[in-house]
């Protein structure tokens, strides 16, 4: 999206798509692989299925290779340790390397693949236009959201180019302007507005690792009042995976742990074949369907079958702790009088986890006299809150 986009009244906002099997992706992991001389190799979808393919293969000694996961929660995790010499090991916990050189390489991927782009539709681009918007989790310590702009600069963005917004305000942004009404001050100044002004809403993000639920205010017509810090609750989308997992280990006992250990390209496979069973399952499902199928690889097959037939209802049970423990905690903190939200009308949901329709529905059901709002693509909301707040 440009700043003539933006002043001509589009809010068209494009993003990479990430290819994985036999589904596109809007997001990928932040699985980043290195050779055995540290040097960059490949990111997401590509680094895990070159790493997988690999482990123990004769071409290639993968024990000297470097492959890190889930690099945001480590940085997250060590942030009172944090600084530009802070080691992390891999996912073997065997090899070492510097953190900062991990994120920068990570960063340095993203923004040389956007540049990319950029030049090839574009003639004569100028890189240096280009404004870059830094999200940032609101758990992140000042030290350790300096880190990041750091490792931005090492990978190539000035700091006279950066600007950081936290996760949940880029989101509560997005949330404000879903219905995308442009409007124009009395100065001339084109802005997005859908929400009065003085209107407090919560945003309940429902991410994988966690949920984060912020209070917001809409006190002026260019950007939110980030009201109240988040609340991080442990009980993401990752719960139902783990569900699944438990339900595997007591159908094929040992195998499915021969599966996880020896056998991670597998393992993958039948992760991301329940991800698109537990995003798809509805309560229509829910009452329609017996079971439900979920593909497995044939190292894992039972009597020469490659489907899973799971209970429907065994599959919404997966889903009770997350839930549960969400409308517990949204309960005590719209109905208690001493938190102060009684004003609370309106509930935005994103994330990625705010995709599935069992979980909406019962945010709908058990919050039925407040607004439940999930705007299009919520799994983008932090990405596209960010790129329209780029503008104000």
């Amino acid at each position: 999206m440009s700043k003539l986009d933006f002043t001509a009244g589009s809010t068209k906002i494009e993003g990479k798509e990430w290819q994985i099997d036999r589904w596109t992706r809007h997001k990928t992991t932040t699985s980043v692989l290195f050779d055995e001389n540290q040097k960059f190799h490949s990111f997401g979808y590509p680094a895990e299925n070159f790493y997988n393919d690999h482990i123990g293969s004769k071409d290639l000694d993968m024990d000297k290779w470097y492959f890190f996961q889930n690099i945001k929660f480590e940085i997250t995790e060590k942030q009172e340790h944090l600084d530009d010499q802070y080691m992390i090991f891999d996912i073997r916990n065997k090899n070492r390397m510097k953190t900062i050189d991990v994120l920068t390489n990570i960063i340095r991927f993203l923004k040389d693949d956007l540049l990319k782009t950029l030049n090839q539709r574009l003639r004569n681009f100028d890189n240096g236009v280009v404004k870059w918007i830094l999200t940032v989790p609101v758990i992140w310590q000042t030290n350790t959201v300096g880190f990041f702009k750091r490792a931005a600069v090492q990978a190539g963005i000035p700091t006279d180019r950066q600007t950081v917004i936290l996760e949940p305000e880029a989101a509560a942004f997005y949330c404000e302007q879903k219905d995308f009404e442009i409007l124009e001050l009395e100065d001339g100044t084109k802005i997005l507005s859908t929400l009065p002004l003085n209107t407090k809403y919560l945003v309940v993000d429902l991410g994988g690792g966690t949920i984060d639920i912020t209070e917001h205010m809409r006190e002026n017509r260019r950007a939110n009042s980030y009201q109240q810090k988040a609340l991080g609750l442990k009980w993401g989308g990752t719960t139902v995976n783990k569900c699944f997992e438990e339900y595997c280990s007591s159908e094929f006992k040992s195998d499915f742990e021969e599966l996880k250990e020896n056998h991670p390209d597998d393992y993958l496979y039948l992760m991301e074949n329940f991800e698109h069973e537990k995003i798809q399952f509805t309560v229509d499902k829910l009452i329609k369907s017996e079971y439900i199928r979920v593909r497995i690889p044939v190292s894992l097959s039972n009597n020469g079958k490659d489907k899973l037939f799971i209970p429907s209802k065994t599959v919404r049970s997966f889903f009770n702790t997350s839930i549960d423990g969400l409308v517990k905690k949204l309960k005590q903190l719209l109905l208690s009088a001493e938190n102060g939200m009684q004003t609370v009308k309106t509930i935005f949901v994103v994330g990625g986890f705010a995709e599935s329709s069992i979980v909406v529905c019962e945010l709908k059901s058990e919050f039925s006299q407040f607004d439940i709002v999930v705007p299009k693509k919520p799994e983008l909301a932090v990405m596209h809150g960010a790129v329209l707040f780029g503008f104000t």
